[in-house]
């Protein structure tokens, strides 16, 4: 979505499933990738999934799937918009530490 599309933190999940489906291929397309007919489509529970291996600078390898760095996503386009909203996250990612939160190594 546009910055400027709102959606409402109670359907992001829900608005996030379906947008998501812009990106990959649907489940039609998942079913003609499998032969013979007895193989399970290549995607499964409905849940668009197209996994990508990314290098981190110090040569360590991750995978990462939809939806995995929407958190980041957030708080760079926040800096330049906000930057109360940016303290006010660093609050809350200090208190998620403090309660034994921990992020992801590509974060």
């Amino acid at each position: 979505k546009r910055p400027q599309d709102r959606i409402v933190l109670a359907d992001a999940k829900a608005q996030f499933a379906q947008d998501v489906r812009n990106y990959v291929a649907d489940d039609e397309e998942a079913g003609k990738e499998s032969f013979p007919a007895s193989d399970s489509p290549a995607s499964s529970n409905g849940v668009p999934s197209k996994p990508t291996t990314v290098t981190a600078p110090d040569g360590s390898t991750y995978e990462i799937d939809h939806g995995a760095v929407t958190v980041a996503a957030i708080t760079s386009c926040t800096n330049t918009s906000n930057p109360y909203v940016m303290v006010a996250a660093a609050l809350v990612a200090k208190k998620a530490v403090e309660k034994g939160l921990t992020r992801k190594p590509w974060v």
